[in-house]
């Protein structure tokens, strides 16, 4: 093959022509075309066994190799050179190799949650939890439930137990640091915490368009009705169709486009005939 051509090619291709003719190495070696390769080459690389020894001679090919056929570990001598990412993926499948890792500080909250949602071993050296978001929780504790008492002394913790396991509330002691946000959240799936709630005057349109399409009793409390935009009212009616009066009210339809008006307008009039269907229906009775 010419040289031009190999060395024009992407790593992709390169891993096609190598293996479509394993020849090539000597060209690869020349050119040092095996530079270009990632993880992701070597491993496809590596499924013609004559290659190991090549792999060898490159970091990402012995990350590869670790990963693989981590029997030859003691004649890896680059430990030192893996990325933090690297270690997330490789201690995930092959957790015996932690005490080569020197990157532990430098592990960030996806490489964290990646790691202890397999192995949750590790969590002692995690020195990141200030740092998990609340959905960063939930998918920790979905895998790993016996995280619960760590996320109880985090905010974004509690907001996620709140959710799912409400019996816990009279633990909670972060009630006064969850925003409006935080709220909308909460109430959306357990609207029996709203007397805790103390942000009402900080919900925006959306927080209160998601809301109230969760959790319609919530009306009476909302003071942004005018502020509602035409995907406010969208959400809200697609959902709580009940609310059309309040659209009337606060010239909700004059914000629509033509299309959405009608399609709010044909749901909210088979919402109504159910209604007087079922009205009808309790008057025979």
């Amino acid at each position: 093959m010419a040289e031009q051509n190999l060395i024009n090619m992407s790593p992709a291709e390169l891993v096609k022509a190598l293996m479509n003719d394993n020849s090539l190495a000597s060209e690869f070696d020349r050119l040092c075309l095996w530079d270009k390769f990632v993880p992701f080459h070597w491993s496809k690389i590596l499924s013609v066994p004559k290659f190991i020894e090549k792999a060898k001679e490159y970091k990402d090919g012995w990350f590869t190799l670790l990963e693989m056929t981590p029997e030859i570990a003691n004649e890896c001598e680059c430990w030192n050179e893996f990325e933090p990412w690297q270690w997330e993926s490789l201690l995930s499948e092959q957790p015996q190799f932690a005490n080569k890792c020197d990157t532990w500080n430098e592990f960030n909250v996806s490489y964290w949650l990646n790691l202890l949602s397999v192995r949750p071993q590790f969590a002692e050296k995690c020195d990141k939890w200030n740092e998990f978001e609340s959905w960063q929780w939930k998918n920790l504790l979905s895998d790993q439930p016996q995280f619960i008492e760590k996320a109880k002394e985090y905010k974004e913790g509690w907001l996620i137990i709140l959710q799912k396991m409400p019996e816990l509330a009279g633990e909670c002691n972060r009630w006064d640091e969850f925003n409006s946000m935080d709220w909308r959240d909460i109430l959306s799936t357990q609207p029996q915490f709203a007397k805790k709630c103390n942000k009402w005057h900080e919900f925006d349109e959306w927080h209160w368009s998601i809301l109230l399409s969760e959790q319609p009793q919530f009306a009476d409390k909302c003071d942004m009705w005018y502020e509602f935009n035409c995907y406010n009212w969208e959400y809200v009616l697609s959902a709580q169709p009940q609310f059309a009066e309040k659209c009337d009210e606060y010239n909700g339809w004059e914000k629509m486009d033509s299309h959405i008006r009608s399609t709010l307008r044909r749901r909210i009039n088979e919402f109504r005939k159910m209604q007087n269907f079922e009205t009808s229906k309790l008057d025979k009775k």
